[in-house]
């Protein structure tokens, strides 16, 4: 999903939002959702530090990839392998760690 959302922004995405708040409803409800949002946050301060570093990263492969002029969708398939490879590392290494067949010597 990140390299989905890093690959191809919404365009109309801001009128989307304008449209959103200009409204009391709108604008109330998402000071609710913003606070429990908060709350969420700072009660789980690891998992989202975590979320954001690799949001980090993923923005500075994509800003990266934009400069050198690539398409999006060449972008979008770079930056999912990537994303796809270090979840597969990442389970592989857990698994092997569970099992006992990884040896460090």
């Amino acid at each position: 999903m990140l390299a989905v959302a890093l690959s191809f922004p919404l365009k109309g995405i801001k009128a989307l939002i304008m449209r959103w708040f200009s409204s009391d409803i709108g604008a109330f409800l998402s000071i609710i959702v913003g606070a429990f949002v908060a709350v969420v946050v700072f009660a789980w301060m690891h998992l989202f530090a975590t979320c954001l570093v690799l949001i980090s990263a993923g923005a500075l492969a994509r800003l990266d990839i934009q400069i050198s002029g690539w398409k999006n969708w060449r972008a979008f398939a770079v930056l999912a392998s990537i994303c796809l490879t270090g979840v597969a590392l990442g389970g592989a290494i857990e698994f092997w760690l569970k099992t006992g067949r990884l040896v460090f010597s």
